[in-house]
């Protein structure tokens, strides 16, 4: 593809792999900031804006603001700006400036999947039973399972069973 020319063909040619692309084809950066412009006065007024939250963060001890009804994924907000007629990029992850999104687990993303799974025989009555399989997946498994599976879709696992102890309340 005249797209990719000039870039060092790997495993990434031929699945989604974007490690072996970025280890393969990254050239570290050894100069200086010289090629960089003054900032633009759009950029000095948003910085203002910036730093006064900063400052009134700081007076409510440490956070401005939190959103404690939505778990933070990379679309869970809407976009968010500090003065949108300013900005060229958005880069806030919450629909308001110095709103914390919460990550539960540290904010490594984990997601449950339940499977259910045919036995491949039949049981004396002829019927093959289903087993039900909850599966807890971490990460990047657990970022593409959000947003692409559905319920009903099919999933093929692969890996390690590993029973809890279960007790019933009461």
């Amino acid at each position: 593809m005249e797209a990719w020319r000039g870039f060092e063909r790997g495993k990434w040619c031929e699945e989604i792999d974007v490690r072996d692309f970025i280890q393969r084809n990254y050239v570290p950066y050894e100069g200086d900031g010289a090629f960089l412009a003054p900032a633009t006065e759009a950029t000095k007024k948003l910085w203002k804006i910036v730093c006064g939250l900063s400052e009134k963060e700081r007076e409510k001890g440490g956070v401005y603001d939190a959103d404690t009804k939505i778990v933070s994924m990379i679309n869970s907000h809407k976009a968010g700006y500090f003065d949108r007629s300013l900005e060229k990029i958005v880069g806030i992850q919450t629909d308001e400036p110095f709103k914390r999104a919460l990550q539960p687990f540290g904010g490594i993303r984990m997601a449950e999947v339940a499977l259910e799974v045919e036995r491949p025989f039949a049981n004396a009555q002829g019927l093959y039973e289903k087993d039900r399989i909850t599966l807890e997946v971490w990460r990047g498994l657990a970022e593409t399972i959000g947003s692409v599976c559905r319920g009903g879709s099919w999933v093929t696992a692969k890996g390690r069973i590993a029973s809890r102890p279960y007790e019933k309340d009461g």
